[in-house]
């Protein structure tokens, strides 16, 4: 799968084609304020917050290489920056670079266990390997923003395999269940 860029403050009714999920870059929106100072290096937050903005544009240009470096330039002024940590975690997962993606998102999810962006990109990314904890990731995503629909949607295609797998185990344990099953459920 690959991810389509957005910026996070976009609806997400641009389209994706079928097949693909939707990973954001998340922006710096007005309320930003949770970034630190880093006094020997004399960051502010206003600066740091300028450093995440321009590496969401640079990551919207496809200036990839930039826009890492600037991330890390966040990093070294506010370690914990959990929009660096994700948008460097998009980018691997750009890249197809799983483990580094992971690393990030978790990293982010370090700084904000509640940071819903992080939590359904690393669900996505785990999902084929991992459906039980892309589940536990999706259902936090949801709790921290209820109308989050792609987590919404994503978690109803996990259950519903798991579901249809789990009719199937059962059918084929007792096939007189098969009448039960709802339709659909069944190949």
């Amino acid at each position: 799968m690959f991810p389509t860029a957005i910026s996070f403050a976009e609806s997400t009714s641009s389209t994706v084609p079928s097949g693909h999920t939707r990973v954001l870059p998340v922006e710096v929106q007005g309320e930003y304020v949770a970034l630190r100072k880093e006094a020997d290096e004399g960051k502010s937050t206003k600066d740091v917050a300028k450093l995440v903005e321009t590496g969401v544009a640079q990551m919207n240009r496809n200036d990839l290489a930039g826009a890492k470096t600037t991330f890390k330039k966040v990093l070294k002024a506010d370690p914990g920056n959990k929009y660096a940590w994700y948008n460097l975690g998009v980018m691997a997962h750009w890249s197809n670079e799983q483990a580094a993606a992971r690393k990030s998102y978790d990293k982010a999810l370090k700084a904000d266990p509640k940071f819903g962006p992080a939590l359904f990109n690393e669900a996505v990314l785990i999902q084929a390997n991992d459906p039980d904890r892309a589940v536990v990731l999706l259902k936090r995503a949801i709790a921290s923003n209820p109308k989050a629909s792609t987590a919404h949607f994503l978690l109803g295609e996990i259950l519903a395999k798991k579901a249809k797998d789990s009719f199937a185990r059962a059918v084929e344990i007792d096939p007189k269940l098969r009448s039960q099953v709802p339709a659909g459920f069944l190949g």
